[in-house]
């Protein structure tokens, strides 16, 4: 049964919707299964790949780096045997003196060369290190050489040759163009008796040195390799591990161009061969070479993907099993839960005699009965609130029709009222002036009393009737065209007065971007912008009262009033514009009127479609802002012409 006591009609698409719904409900329950099962394992399984592929690339990090590290020492100490095997050269004292007479001699002696070479010789012989030594003087020219062809020729030019002078030293290694072979070259000056410069041991460095100890790949993997740059021109100081690398070729990564920029550190970049790898890098001042050790991330990382792809398949396994689970689940529990949500839709239709037959010994049992009560106190509810909607519509039409009668009243009594004020009003005026004979200044004094007092009850009847014609929906708003110049002119004319006899400035601007014509209601705005006009100058003793007509920018423009006068307190900012309210209500109220000016400005301002906006600080002065659409006579044409289609 319905509410109105007829039979419900009968829901033709229950017996569709059903299946479909409980496909659905299955659905959504094997998917959750599968998620709470799932995402705990495959949380816990991202969060040991993450750590397992940190503490693998850290392990790779760190094994490059040990083997960067002992690949440098053992340059360097093959720097160090390199300097002793070059000072063992002429350590003894003969092997010395004959060096320095040779090379301060004025022709060389054949004999004492021949000797000299010799005993160059009998250490290249002993030693791998070097493959020549040679002896030059202070202006190059080698005297002495274990390769004789070298003998006599000029190494002036050689970059080792400047630096030999200044003390012992091993040149960068460097390609000579004629052979384009590697050189480098350990030097160390010769100096006579009395400590002058007469020359230079030289010993050529094996090319093979260097390489021999960075072509040990121990702990380097497949793919791994250390290698040596050149400062120079980025050339390989020793040969790459992969074919296809010549050595006379610039070669840049981040390792080689962070180790020959004099960094120390380690980072995942792609080398030189265009290969992702983790590598270490060393910059070695005393060559002046870049040290390098690099593995492709590939290798490093195999343990991890063999990891990463074990946890895919356990996940795969437990979204299984879950599926499983759930779709068991779901069978048992989608049936009931379908009968509860196709009485729920029944009920959301309108159906509120709908009820649920669910009869199951269970919590969704119990579901079904407290589903079942919720409705029929549902039904119970909406058919008093249905009582209670009838009767609020009755009063709110009752009031309304109160509210138009009483606005209706107001304005026939001040209509009625203002013939007969006038009238006074006129009479008074007439006394004044001596048309009925000549007064006492006792009696003008009464009249001018009676004359005032009118006026002020007519000011307050005119209010009055506004405030009812606005209420009553009776006050048409006029589109007409205005100058705001003029608008701000006429407004000057009318307060110019009342600014004199307060002694106020009395401050008038006009924004230069308005448009020099606008659409509306001219009366109206004037008499908004007076009432707010006349309370600026009323509550202001000593100062100034501005006027401003501006534009926005977003389609409207303000008429602001502002003055330095009394202010107004926090509190009465929210009532400041309600009928008959007032800031001062005491009984020995300091400001007269009756607390409809503000009232009739808001109330005119919204017919105009516009806003009021107040913000005053108490002692400093108040500003007042009517907010109104900006309308020029073209927008009209527009109207006019969309309307006439």
């Amino acid at each position: 049964m319905s509410t109105n006591g007829k039979p419900a009609r009968r829901d033709t698409t229950r017996n569709d919707a059903q299946p479909r719904f409980r496909a659905r409900l299955r659905s959504t329950l094997v998917a959750a299964f599968v998620l709470l099962s799932v995402l705990p394992i495959a949380l816990a399984m991202f969060v040991a790949v993450e750590r397992t592929s940190a503490q693998a690339e850290q392990q790779v990090v760190n094994q490059l780096d040990s083997i960067a590290e002992t690949k440098e020492q053992a340059i360097r100490a093959d720097l160090a045997d390199s300097h002793s095997i070059l000072e063992g050269v002429i350590a003894d004292p003969v092997s010395y003196s004959d060096v320095v007479t040779l090379l301060t001699m004025s022709a060389p002696d054949e004999s004492l060369r021949g000797t000299v070479a010799t005993r160059f010789e009998a250490m290249l012989a002993v030693q791998e290190a070097f493959s020549e030594f040679f002896l030059y003087d202070p202006e190059g020219t080698i005297f002495v050489s274990t390769e004789p062809v070298q003998v006599d020729k000029v190494v002036r030019q050689k970059p080792y040759y400047a630096p030999s002078l200044q003390g012992v030293q091993i040149q960068t290694p460097f390609y000579e163009l004629q052979s384009e072979t590697l050189t480098m070259v350990a030097s160390r000056p010769v100096f006579d008796e009395t400590g002058q410069l007469v020359g230079v041991l030289a010993g050529r460095l094996s090319p093979g040195a260097f390489a021999e100890i960075m072509t040990q790949r121990v702990g380097l993997g497949e793919t791994g390799e250390t290698y040596l740059v050149s400062l120079e021109n980025n050339y390989l100081v020793t040969p790459s591990r992969f074919e296809g690398y010549p050595l006379l070729r610039a070669y840049h990564s981040a390792g080689i161009d962070n180790a020959l920029a004099g960094l120390d550190g380690t980072a995942s970049y792609v080398n030189y061969r265009d290969q992702p790898v983790i590598g270490a890098y060393r910059w070695l001042p005393d060559v002046q070479l870049g040290l390098v050790a690099e593995m492709e991330q590939a290798e490093a990382f195999r343990a991890v993907r063999q990891s990463t792809q074990t946890s895919i398949l356990v996940a795969a396994l437990a979204a299984f099993i879950a599926a499983n689970i759930g779709l068991f689940v779901a069978l048992r529990i989608t049936r009931p839960i379908a009968e509860l949500t196709t009485v729920t839709r029944q009920l959301s239709e309108g159906n509120l005699a709908a009820r649920t037959q669910v009869r199951l010994r269970n919590e969704i049992g119990e579901l079904g009965s407290t589903f079942n009560t919720m409705a029929a106190q549902l039904q119970t509810t909406l058919r008093k609130l249905e009582e209670s909607v009838k009767e609020a519509r009755t009063a709110t039409a009752m009031a309304r029709e109160a509210n138009r009668v009483k606005s209706e009243f107001l304005a026939t009594m001040s209509h009625e009222l203002r013939t007969p004020l006038n009238a006074i009003i006129g009479f008074a005026e007439i006394l004044l002036a001596g048309m009925a004979g000549e007064l006492s200044e006792q009696h003008k004094h009464k009249i001018t009393r009676i004359h005032l007092n009118s006026k002020r009850l007519l000011d307050l009847i005119n209010d009055l009737l506004d405030l009812a014609k606005i209420e009553a929906g009776r006050v048409e708003v006029l589109r007409d065209p205005f100058s705001p110049i003029q608008l701000a002119a006429t407004l000057e004319a009318e307060m110019e007065s009342l600014a004199e006899q307060k002694g106020l400035a009395f401050n008038i601007s006009v924004d230069s971007s308005l448009p020099p014509t606008l659409i509306g209601d001219t009366a109206r705005l004037e008499q908004a912008t007076s009432n707010l006009l006349s309370n600026a100058f009323k509550f202001t003793h000593r100062g100034r009262v501005e006027l401003r007509l501006s534009a926005n920018g977003d389609r409207s423009w303000s008429v602001v009033v502002s003055d330095t006068g009394i202010g107004i307190p926090p509190h009465a900012l929210e009532y400041i514009f309600d009928e008959f309210r007032q800031v001062d209500t005491g009984s020995q109220r300091a400001y007269g009127g009756s607390g409809l000016g503000l009232a009739i400005t808001r109330n005119l301002a919204r017919v105009m479609g516009g806003e009021v906006h107040v913000s005053s600080t108490l002692g400093e002065g108040s500003t007042f802002t009517i907010t109104l659409p900006l309308i020029v006579p073209e927008d009209v044409a527009v109207e006019m012409a969309y309307e006439s289609l």
